[in-house]
């Protein structure tokens, strides 16, 4: 019985190669999810052959991004404001004008789209493109993940346009979770605002913040309602804690001089503004009792983008491909020690244990059955 020779194995060059092209495709997903900045956005949209760049992006940052914004600088900068850049793009039909405003993320972008959209303005209607958008008598303005863009030139030439910007940025698009607890029963979206200073405050709804505690991070939620009985303005407070917001509420309404409909439920306190109908708000102001409609829950997450599914399935390969070479080369390490320093303990010797072994490396050996015996094997 012939004893089984130590096998050592090596990693091929072809296994490698395939190694080095996982992942290497593996940074290429992560940096262009993970790392989309305006540059990657613009060249990401000249991708298409239809249109060129006019001329180089002009950029803003946030010491001269009031050219773009005006009176709302200062929101702008509280939500949190990375750049801007304008670019004009050119196809064989027209121009289009590009502002491109990136935002810390999708709650600090909503935030400035919904506080430049005037629901009630000259020419205003909803538009499909993004996950939230709007046109003016010349203008498209979207919102998406981290972004808001504006799209200056004719109607058809803004659609096209904002459909391949849209399809272009990665993330996720969410509210703030304030806005998310507005009661919805006659609500105008289009009307939407997000706040979270009491400059703002005050000059969106004409009342004294000073009590509000806009010190300690109340997000406010503001929105129009029109219902059969009347309608109104609502202003939401959201405070860290359900004591935060009693006590602000209380302060408030000991030095608010008026009256004013209003409620508390939980860390909310809501103020009715405007209001023409006490039918309208009661109907608000119950809504607030109702825990299925108004809690103080986190929303569930938004389910995966398929650039976010690809970058998971490629991060848990490289996981299990990396614990697989570490453990191989441990293990065939530790083979080949035990072989040639404690020869005859283990992996070696007439105990060895059985390694199944494909021997690519041997010469073919031609077997065949002989159904009949040779004569000179034949017994006489």
């Amino acid at each position: 019985m012939a004893v089984p020779q130590a096998v050592k194995p090596t990693m091929t060059s072809s296994f490698l190669l395939n190694l080095a092209k996982t992942v290497a495709a593996i940074l290429l997903i992560s940096v262009h999810v993970a790392a989309q900045n305006r540059e990657t956005l613009i060249s990401l949209i000249l991708e298409d052959p239809a249109w060129s760049l006019e001329a180089e992006p002009i950029e803003f940052t946030t010491g001269d991004v009031e050219i773009l914004v005006g009176d709302n600088v200062s929101s702008v900068l509280d939500f949190g404001l990375i750049g801007a850049s304008q670019v004009g793009l050119t196809s064989n039909d027209g121009r289009v004008e590009i502002t491109l405003f990136e935002m810390n993320d999708s709650t600090a972008s909503y935030g400035l789209f919904a506080l430049e959209r005037d629901w009630q303005g000259p020419g205003f209607e909803p538009a499909v493109v993004g996950a939230e958008s709007y046109r003016t008598n010349n203008m498209l303005v979207l919102w998406q993940s981290s972004y808001v863009v504006r799209l200056e030139g004719a109607p058809q030439l803004m659609d096209a346009m904002g459909k391949i910007i849209a399809d272009n940025i990665i993330g996720r698009s969410r509210k703030a979770p304030v806005s998310l607890l507005l009661p919805a029963e006659g609500r105008v979206t289009e009307s939407e605002k997000y706040i979270l200073t009491s400059a703002a405050f005050e000059t969106l709804t004409g009342l004294d913040p000073a009590a509000l505690g806009f010190d300690n991070s109340v997000e406010v939620a503001l929105a129009d309602y029109i219902q059969p009985s009347g309608r109104g303005q609502l202003a939401m407070l959201l405070y860290p804690t359900q004591q935060l917001a009693r006590r602000h509420s209380e302060a408030w309404l000991q030095t608010f001089d008026g009256n004013l409909p209003n409620g508390r439920s939980g860390p909310l306190f809501a103020i009715l503004i405007n209001s023409d109908s006490d039918d309208l708000s009661e109907a608000i102001m119950s809504a607030l009792s109702y825990q299925s409609e108004v809690t103080w829950t986190e929303t569930l997450p938004d389910p995966l983008t398929l650039p976010e599914m690809i970058l998971t399935i490629f991060e848990f390969i490289a996981v299990a491909l990396a614990f697989t070479v570490v453990f191989s080369v441990l293990f065939v390490s530790f083979r080949i020690y035990m072989i040639n320093h404690h020869p005859g303990l283990i992996f070696s010797g007439p105990d060895e244990l059985e390694f199944i072994q494909l021997k690519l490396n041997q010469s073919l050996t031609r077997k065949e059955l002989n159904p009949e015996p040779p004569e000179s094997a034949q017994p006489e």
